[in-house]
């Protein structure tokens, strides 16, 4: 159907180096209105079974995303985020480059995912944040930095 190929392994260590074996939420998407597949939210490990479910939505054109912080797996709503795992920076302006993007920055991100030609989601790990302070600190990290103010919300996916 098409010539995309997940890259599986990439998959994996993006949700280790965030999550390490702990469960969490993954939700498949189409940003095509009009004739897209209906979203799917999972809670769970990254078994074998789900990655090659996911696999198959990506293949399907549907986008993946996974849940940055923790959950108690109730929801993926503000009041079920348990903990914070990172403060991730979505800079999808379509121009920009790796070595502009680190340039830009103070502090190197722990990780940095090219989403697509010209955008990329960064995340720095860090630990004494509580989920309701989530928010204000990466609105504050939106505003300085000039990346998407719309990821902002603690329960919030982001595509791997």
């Amino acid at each position: 159907m098409t010539d995309l190929k997940p890259v599986v392994k990439e998959i994996v260590e993006f949700k280790k180096f965030i999550h390490n074996d702990n469960k969490t939420w993954f939700q498949t998407y189409s940003k095509n209105i009009v004739g897209g597949h209906k979203p799917k939210a999972i809670f769970g490990h990254l078994t074998k079974d789900l990655g090659q479910q996911l696999v198959a939505a990506n293949i399907e054109r549907m986008e993946l995303g996974m849940m940055i912080n923790q959950s108690n797996g109730q929801s993926r709503k503000a009041k079920d985020v348990t903990g914070v795992n990172a403060i991730s920076a979505d800079f999808d302006s379509g121009d920009m480059t790796k070595d502009a993007l680190l340039e830009l920055l103070p502090i190197e991100p722990n990780m940095i995912v090219n989403t697509s030609p010209g955008n990329f989601h960064v995340h720095w790990l860090i630990s004494g944040c509580k989920p309701e302070q989530f928010s204000s600190v990466s609105k504050a990290v939106a505003l300085k930095y000039g990346s998407d103010d719309k990821v902002c919300d603690a329960p919030h996916v982001m595509r791997s």
